[in-house]
């Protein structure tokens, strides 16, 4: 049962990703970048919603995308300060990020990815969670992210999401899916 609401939060099926990264260069995707979005945009076969609804009015950050604990502390932003990560493959199994405020590291993760050869990384960070038991209190929630550049070289992060859950039997939260892309403006 479990696999088959993995295999709900799918990505569309693009004949050729044209910002293809190859294996050999997947350190093209180490820079440093602003930590919030520059364009973000609804992926053309999405079902639901737009975005996702934890986005919802919310601006998600870079950090908030990738770290998917349920109970992680968000990066409370300043206007008055800069802030950035710093992306760095280290190897073909891991990323490490450097999340910085005004030059200053204030948190790093390392997180696992796979490398399927469609010009993308995927990354494996936890992607599904039960929160409470679901559809008696509670829901299922997959959430699938992947990586590559644009022609700008900013970094292109995609979205699928599925959320399905409901109280006593009856579905509260309703089952779609959510497929978005943001990108991440380059700074070095």
């Amino acid at each position: 049962m479990i696999s088959s609401f993995i295999s709900c939060a799918t990505f569309p099926k693009t004949k050729k990703n044209k910002y293809s990264i190859i294996k050999e260069k997947v350190n093209s995707l180490n820079g440093k970048y602003a930590l919030k979005e520059i364009y973000r945009s609804s992926l053309t076969d999405s079902t639901s919603f737009s975005f996702s609804p934890r986005d919802s009015g919310n601006n998600l950050t870079f950090f908030d995308e990738i770290d998917s604990r349920m109970f992680a502390k968000s990066i409370e932003i300043d206007s008055s300060k800069g802030y950035y990560f710093i992306l760095k493959v280290t190897n073909y199994k891991k990323i490490e990020i450097d999340y910085l405020e005004n030059e200053t590291s204030i948190r790093q993760q390392t997180i696992k990815y796979k490398f399927k050869g469609d010009g993308y990384i995927y990354l494996k960070n936890r992607n599904f969670k039960i929160k409470g038991v679901p559809y008696l209190f509670g829901d299922f929630d997959v959430k699938k992210i992947r990586l590559t550049l644009n022609e700008e070289k900013n970094l292109l992060l995609e979205t699928s999401e599925f959320i399905s859950g409901g109280v006593a039997l009856l579905m509260v939260v309703p089952t779609g899916k959510t497929k978005y892309q943001k990108i991440y403006e380059r700074k070095e």
